[in-house]
Formats: C-alpha cells, sequence, structure tokens
C-alpha cells in the first residue's frame, strides 16, 4: 500500500542527494503530504511486500486511497529485484536489502495505469518522481541518465542527469508535474545514456516512487456544467 512519506528517514538514515528535475522531491513531498489523506496519491517505496513488490508479470502494483490501484508495468525486461549487491545502492527508505529497491536496466518505458472502482471521473497521474540511487563508476561506464515523460496528450519532456557515485552520495530525485490540462501516461528511464553497451546494459535501481492523482479538468467542467443545469431546470421548474 501507497505510503505518505517520501524519503523517510526512521528506518533508513539515507536521504535524496539531489534534484535534478525543475520538479523536486520538496515539490513531490508537499503535493502528498496536500493529496494523501484525499485519496490521491502516495509513496511506493518497495518495503511493503508483496504490495509493492515486483511480480511474476515485470509489474508493479500498489494500491491507495479507497478501492484504487497504481500499476507500473514495461514490455521490456528491464524491472528486476537484487541486481548486483545491495551493498553498490543505499534505498533511502526501509533497510538496505536488494529487496526493497526495484533494479532498472537499460532503458524502461514505463505505463502508469490507474483502476480500482475507487477511481474519480477521469482520474490521472498529476505528477511523480522517483530517486536513481547512485553507483559507483566502473567499466568505464559514465552513469549518466535522461527521464522522458510522456503526456495524455502525446506530448513529451525529457531531463538528464548523473547517477555516478559511491552508494549513498548521489542518490538524485527526478519527477515531472503535468501541464494544466493533461495528465502522465508513461515515462521513459535510459540509463545508457553516452553509453554503448558492450558487455550488457548499465542498471541501478530506484526507490521511493511518489505519484499524485487528480480527475480530468475537463471532468470536474463538465460535472460542473451538469450541477448548474440541474440548479438552473429546477429553478425553473
Amino acid at each position: 500500500m501507497a505510503v505518505s512519506v517520501y524519503d523517510e528517514n526512521v528506518n533508513e538514515a539515507n536521504t535524496v542527494d539531489d534534484s535534478e528535475t525543475t520538479y523536486t522531491a520538496a515539490n513531490m513531498q508537499a503535493d502528498i503530504t496536500a493529496n494523501f489523506a484525499n485519496g490521491l496519491g502516495g509513496v511506493i517505496n518497495f518495503d511493503n511486500d508483496p504490495d509493492d513488490a515486483l511480480d511474476t508479470a515485470g509489474t508493479v502494483v500498489t494500491s491507495y486511497g479507497t478501492d484504487k490501484t497504481l500499476t507500473l508495468s514495461t514490455a521490456s525486461v528491464t524491472f528486476a529485484t537484487g541486481l548486483g549487491t545491495a551493498g553498490s545502492r543505499t534505498p533511502i527508505s526501509g533497510d538496505a536489502t536488494a529487496s526493497h529497491m526495484l533494479s532498472v536496466q537499460g532503458v524502461a518505458t514505463v505505463d502508469l495505469t490507474l483502476s480500482g472502482s475507487g477511481l474519480l471521473p477521469g482520474e490521472v497521474v498529476s505528477a511523480f518522481g522517483f530517486t536513481v540511487l547512485s553507483r559507483t563508476t566502473s567499466g568505464g561506464l559514465p552513469r549518466l541518465g535522461t527521464l522522458t515523460v510522456t503526456y495524455s496528450d502525446l506530448s513529451t519532456a525529457s531531463s538528464d542527469f548523473s547517477y555516478a557515485g559511491a552508494a549513498g552520495t548521489n542518490d538524485t530525485f527526478v519527477g515531472y508535474s503535468a501541464p494544466s490540462g493533461l495528465g502522465i501516461s508513461s515515462f521513459t528511464l535510459d540509463l545508457n545514456r553516452d553509453y554503448t553497451p558492450a558487455s550488457g546494459d548499465s542498471f541501478t535501481s530506484i526507490d521511493d516512487f511518489g505519484f499524485v492523482t487528480i480527475p480530468e479538468p475537463s471532468s470536474i467542467l463538465l460535472l460542473g456544467l451538469g450541477l448548474a443545469s440541474a440548479l438552473f431546470l429546477r429553478r425553473r421548474n
């Protein structure tokens, strides 16, 4: 189940070191704080197995709010648990075991799907972000990445970042908030920027996937127009 705190420091002292997108870790926590109690978002911290663990289909499914779920899915075989050793990365929540991080390899395009009987009309993901855990540079790998987000109108935006460094020294938050009137349908995380794989893709782990949802503004507008029409007809009668 999604939780309300991004980058908790009770069980794990390691924290986010940097935000390399305009939408920062502080923005993420502020938005979650404002919306969590209303069932409009939360944090997947990969600590509450099996609810937010990687399943056999290669997806992560977590519940939030009342009767709602968010599914992270990728057609590529790029999600895994336990790649490498836990000591090469340090999570920002929970304990430092490989099963409490989500490993990502190479280039992963991830769809964000909401489902459940509790969804509001037109509910969409309006903001998301996660922390890319640093890994020591080795074998000539530059440890550079690119995050590309796809909005509901199929427009995109991209940001480059670095995740090079010893475990726990350059844990980098990346995320996006959708422009007004749009939702977020998917994102692509490319860990191979400036790197031509010779003996396999670059990989690391991510931790604390935060997200916020809203009803689509068009749905809110239609609801408002419906209520206004009903009041108008009631007054006429």
